[in-house]
């Protein structure tokens, strides 16, 4: 199957690169269940386990994590 490539459309997903920030930053807001309950409220159809796996997969640098321990 072919299919055209655009560069606002994640490869291989459902979702926008837009869509999936906004979805990221209400999942590291609140909890899980809470970004699902708000994501189902406004229209996006995502559930926690979606967003639980999209905070796994993002990569977050030591520098600007605030649970580091400085010592």
């Amino acid at each position: 199957m072919f299919t055209e490539r655009y560069d606002w459309l994640l490869p291989s997903k459902r979702r926008t690169w837009r869509l999936e920030d906004m979805l990221r930053t209400l999942a590291f807001s609140t909890n899980g269940v809470q970004a699902s309950n708000l994501c189902q409220k406004i229209g996006m159809d995502v559930r926690h386990d979606t967003l639980l796996r999209l905070l796994h997969q993002t990569e977050i640098s030591e520098a600007c994590s605030p649970f580091r321990r400085h010592g």
